[in-house]
């Protein structure tokens, strides 16, 4: 999030820290996923909403950020993981969220996008829990 400070700007970010079990994920790939879905919340909202960062363990580890900006509209929204993709025109690469959903799919985990229009979006990031092998007596 501090990372992030520049972009958002007046929005309001709200934490909500739960108790994941460890996972195995490279550290470095997950700040650029987070990062992205900072910025790609940030220019939903555009200058005005809140984002709220959850964290948590149900079926694995989620990390998940969620904005209260005009939503994905239906038809788009299977689409936002394709490469290039990109709604923002001549501002937007289109590969914040496929490189989000190469993180996940990489780690053996999953990406769900839920949006209604109007009701803005919420990216969550799902992980397998990591057990590590029992050691012989």
């Amino acid at each position: 999030i501090e990372i992030s400070k520049p972009k958002l700007g007046p929005i309001k970010v709200l934490l909500d820290l739960g108790s994941p079990p460890p996972t195995l994920i490279r550290p470095a790939d997950c700040v650029t996923a987070i990062v992205n879905l900072l910025f790609n919340a940030a220019d939903a909202l555009e200058g005005k909403g809140t984002i709220t960062v959850r964290t948590g363990a149900a079926d694995g580890a989620w990390i998940e950020v969620a904005d209260t900006g005009p939503g994905i509209p239906p038809e788009i929204r299977n689409r936002i993981p394709e490469p290039f993709f990109t709604t923002k025109g001549e501002l937007g690469t289109g590969l914040g969220v496929p490189i989000v959903y190469a993180f996940t799919q990489r780690h053996g985990g999953r990406l769900e996008i839920e949006s209604e229009p109007g009701h803005g979006a919420r990216f969550r990031m799902w992980f397998p829990e990591h057990r590590p092998p029992a050691s012989p007596l």
